[in-house]
């Protein structure tokens, strides 16, 4: 079975609703020139990278920062 079979499988397995990214040729992983795993980046409404953390923790600052983008108001890109 094919990777991305598998993952389409656990995804409606487990009820997730949310977009599943895969990168299978690593190229996400390259554009960010990522060399740790794993990572976290989010980025805003505007496509600018707002936290960038590598490795596991840090929860509650990443908590807070999706939440400040979610609460963000951007008039620019509510027309």
């Amino acid at each position: 079975m094919s990777t991305a079979r598998n993952v389409q499988l656990a995804i409606g397995g487990n009820g997730i609703k949310y977009p599943v990214a895969q990168d299978n040729q690593y190229a996400t992983w390259k554009a960010f020139d990522n060399e740790y795993w794993p990572a976290t980046y989010l980025i805003d409404r505007r496509g600018h990278l707002v936290l960038k953390h590598f490795g596991e923790g840090s929860y509650e600052a990443t908590e807070h920062a999706i939440e400040t983008l979610l609460n963000a108001t951007t008039p620019e890109l509510e027309k």
